[in-house]
């Protein structure tokens, strides 16, 4: 609180730093100017500091802590933040192994290879976390097609053929397989 004289007509001005209203753990506050609003001197007036008042984050959870997709596939982790009524709801999506799942701005999930990954979200100052495990499962072989070169419908005892194996679909993870013959 400060005291000043102003003679009838004057403007008065504020000389002091910027009023600054301390945070709590609920709210934050920005000065948004002086109520009422500063102008010539016509009487005795009291000047009061405004301030915004901003609702903070005191918690968030995801829908899921844990997920699984398969490589290429994708899916959306949903936060929620506590307070419903929180001015800022702005968070951070991380993923701790963006070499098996990457995360977007907006939770969009992709599964890059097979393995498992931590997807973290933040509030932006880092206050409060949650965490979903997910898994990526490898690109297992389908089918395998054969295909033989040099065989005839007259095929003679002890003669070779040789077989050749495609594992589909062509981009899978798993590619491991055995040739054994029935007879």
């Amino acid at each position: 609180v400060t005291t000043e004289e102003y003679k009838y007509g004057e403007t008065p001005s504020y000389k002091g730093e910027t009023p600054v209203r301390v945070s709590t753990g609920e709210y934050d506050f920005t000065f948004s100017g002086w109520s009422p609003e500063i102008g010539a001197v016509t009487k005795d007036v009291t000047y009061v500091a405004q301030f915004e008042v901003f609702t903070k984050i005191q918690g968030l959870s995801l829908e899921v802590s844990a997920t699984v997709l398969n490589i290429d596939e994708t899916g959306t982790l949903l936060a929620t933040i506590y307070p419903s009524t929180a001015t800022v709801k702005d968070v951070k999506w991380t993923s701790l192994n963006p070499s098996v799942v990457t995360i977007d701005n907006r939770g969009k999930i992709t599964g890059v290879a097979a393995g498992v990954a931590v997807v973290k979200v933040s509030s932006m100052d880092e206050s409060f976390n949650s965490y979903c495990v997910v898994t990526v499962n490898a690109r297992h072989t389908q089918y395998i097609e054969i295909t033989a070169s040099g065989v005839s419908t007259t095929q003679l005892s002890g003669s070779g053929v040789q077989l050749s194996a495609t594992l589909m679909p062509d981009n899978a993870s798993d590619t491991t397989f055995t040739w054994s013959s029935s007879n």
